[in-house]
């Protein structure tokens, strides 16, 4: 008796060997895209986050070196509803912000101790050279950017705690 696999269907010479070869191809494409999918998932899953009042939870990419200060958000195309930057600063300091080279608007929430002391909501990109710095109006140790209207839907507020995980 002959393997149903690769002997050939209705009398075609060399047919069974073509869908088995074609069910092997189609089981290695599934498992390739099975480890993307998953490989996708746990790169984004591997940022660490921040835990709003309301429990919403985003991730973040941690900015705590001067280049990665400088550069900020401005090499990012778009911002994810999900997403930020927790920008990490080196003891108390009333930091300048600028939207330069920036391709979207952004919140900015600043932090003392994981604790809202001020926002500075929709700042929106330029093309200016030189734009206009902003400022918080009190020393921070963090800095969260988020994308514009972000604080608002989550109802953030000063005196709010956020919790980093």
């Amino acid at each position: 008796m002959s393997d149903p696999i690769v002997s050939p269907p209705h009398g075609e010479e060399g047919s069974g060997v073509v869908v088995a070869n074609h069910r092997v191809v189609t089981i290695v494409a599934i498992l390739i895209l099975t480890a993307l999918i998953s490989t996708f998932f746990l790169l984004k899953s591997s940022h660490p986050t921040v835990r709003l009042p309301d429990g919403t939870v985003i991730a973040v990419e941690i900015a705590d070196s001067p280049k990665e200060r400088r550069i900020g958000l401005s090499d990012h195309i778009f911002l994810d509803p999900d997403r930020g930057m927790l920008f990490l600063l080196d003891g108390l300091s009333r930091p300048a912000f600028w939207m330069k080279d920036m391709r979207f608007p952004i919140d900015i929430v600043w932090l003392r101790e994981r604790v809202v002391v001020g926002i500075q909501p929709s700042l929106q990109p330029t093309t200016v050279e030189n734009p206009p710095s902003v400022r918080p109006a009190s020393d921070i140790t963090e800095v969260l950017e988020v994308n514009a209207g972000f604080a608002a839907k989550h109802h953030l507020k000063i005196g709010d705690e956020l919790s980093y995980e």
